[in-house]
């Protein structure tokens, strides 16, 4: 009885390690960790499961840096650098990022983008006239477009 208990807090353990090893992708990446718990209890809790994800973290990177090769993978060498690789992005505030020009053109650029809005854009129009049967007259406001294509 007592090893089938071993045994299985070893594979929830390989699959907690597992999980983390997989959501990290690049070293820029920090991970937040929450103990709950008496005071003195979640200190020691905090400081293990810190060096056991830093240990992780640390293997997983040598392991990428080792195995990553600009000709075995064609994303990277489309994207030019390991850190667009599966990553999601923090959305942009331009506001309080204080973006400069160059960084505009990356999206001003995004051919897709702007052709999927154009198709949203038409087929709500399209709707809009279904239903107002050409009784009167649509106006369409465009907000927040920013300098972009869109315009």
């Amino acid at each position: 009885m007592l090893t089938i208990v071993f045994e299985r807090k070893a594979q929830r353990l390989r699959a907690h390690q597992r999980l983390i090893t997989d959501l990290y992708v690049t070293e820029t990446q920090r991970p937040m960790i929450h103990c709950t718990g008496a005071a003195e209890e979640e200190d020691a809790r905090r400081y293990q499961s810190v060096n056991t994800v830093k240990a992780l973290m640390q293997d997983k990177a040598s392991r990428s840096k080792e195995s990553m090769c600009v000709e075995d993978n064609v994303l990277l060498e489309y994207l030019g650098h390991q850190e667009y690789i599966d990553t999601l992005q923090i959305p942009l505030q331009p506001l309080a990022d204080n973006l400069d020009s160059g960084t505009y053109a990356v999206f001003e650029e995004d051919v897709v983008k702007y052709t999927m809005y154009r198709e949203a854009i038409s087929h709500a129009i399209e709707e809009l006239v279904e239903i107002v049967a050409d009784q009167r007259q649509i106006v369409v406001y465009l907000l927040g477009a920013g300098r972009g294509p869109l315009v």
